[in-house]
């Protein structure tokens, strides 16, 4: 099927039991972004909210190839329900830390830049099992409340952004500070070559 990126989101509706295809999303045969998920548009628990900023001010056209074979209907939204900063949902931890949804594992780079505290942290954005490993990231004052910000690494040609770290560079050793006033933050992940998909 042909797919045009016109809007930011593209929304995908899961079941968490479903047995889980690979959206492998093509420009010019060449795979360029990938989601492992359980798609179920009939049926399903939740709706995740895929962010195509990456590909959105170009618009372009891709091809989408669904494994296994498999027809699926992809929406798009301008805009995607905001998080609940005020933690209304029953089960959520008032005080731990969690992600917006989806799933979390461990901290990656955790620092303290530009007056506040930043955590970085491995997640799967389009499920509640292991997957789509990126890394999320929020920021905070006083490490209780955190704001979400948007997603810092997505996985690439190279793989999925496994663990890692992050250093302030403030002695610009090397090289890459802005000016004398403007540290770099730089963040070091584990390439995971290949995309591996859990079986179901």
């Amino acid at each position: 099927m042909k797919f045009t990126v016109d809007e930011r989101f593209i929304k995908i509706p899961v079941r968490y039991g479903a047995d889980r295809i690979k959206i492998l999303f093509k420009k010019d045969g060449k795979p360029v972004f990938e989601i492992n998920t359980r798609y179920d548009a009939e049926n399903p628990d939740h709706v995740y909210y895929a962010d195509m900023s990456r590909f959105y001010d170009e618009k372009e056209s891709f091809e989408v190839e669904v494994i296994p074979e498999k027809e699926i209907a992809l929406e798009k939204s301008a805009y995607r329900p905001k998080y609940d900063a005020e933690h209304r949902e029953a089960l959520r931890p008032l005080i731990h830390f969690t992600a917006p949804e989806g799933w979390i594992n461990d901290p990656n780079g955790l620092c303290f830049y530009g007056g506040k505290y930043h955590i970085f942290y491995q997640l799967n954005p389009y499920g509640r099992d292991w997957s789509n490993m990126t890394w999320g990231h929020a920021v905070s004052d006083d490490l209780v409340n955190f704001t979400h910000l948007d997603i810092a690494l997505f996985p690439d040609e190279t793989g999925d952004m496994f663990s890692g770290s992050a250093l302030v560079d403030y002695d610009n050793v090397l090289g890459e500070n802005r000016d004398k006033d403007t540290p770099a933050m730089l963040l070091y992940y584990t390439a995971a070559g290949k995309q591996s998909v859990p079986s179901t």
